[in-house]
């Protein structure tokens, strides 16, 4: 297999499509040199997928990928297959995040927007919204990257808006 389509994967330019059938062709190979080149593709995929927050409805098909490929692997190559089933966690974690983050980050931007001084606790953000605590973190983490400030450490932390990002 040529290392421009494992590159073309790397760097996010195939398409899942296109992936699949690269993948396959790897499979059937079977070597350990080819499985240490698709593990260190995905690998790379995956931190790139995660690192630019990429957020399109074609992450389920590479998480087929992914999941797909941890099975074809676990009968002959367990450590393999374990090794993808991680990158097939981190992928459904970030699905998961996503789906959640998009209907409550409105909702936490108008609680902030009409609080006092316009900040609130987290907890009282999770009460006010029903959160889970481990669904209000990611959702809060992701917030604090891009638009969201904190103040206080630990368990009791406040957040606010921060518009000084936006200037």
């Amino acid at each position: 297999m040529p290392d421009v389509a494992l590159e073309k994967i790397e760097t996010g330019e195939a398409t899942a499509s296109e992936a699949r059938r690269l993948i396959s062709e790897l499979l059937k190979e079977g070597s350990e040199k080819s499985l240490e080149r698709l593990y260190a593709t995905l690998g790379a995929w995956i931190w790139n997928a995660l690192e630019s927050r990429r957020r399109d409805p074609e992450l389920r098909e590479w998480f087929d990928i992914l999941r797909r490929t941890s099975a074809t692997l676990a009968p002959r190559n367990a450590a393999y297959a374990e090794r993808f089933r991680a990158f097939y966690d981190l992928l459904q974690m970030s699905i998961n995040t996503s789906k959640l983050a998009r209907v409550s980050v409105v909702a936490i931007l108008r609680l902030l927007r009409d609080a006092p001084s316009c900040q609130m606790e987290k907890a009282a953000i999770a009460k006010r919204l029903k959160l889970r605590d481990a669904n209000l973190s990611r959702i809060l983490r992701l917030m604090i990257n891009a638009i969201c400030g904190t103040n206080g450490t630990g368990k009791i932390r406040s957040f606010r808006f921060d518009a000084r990002r936006f200037a």
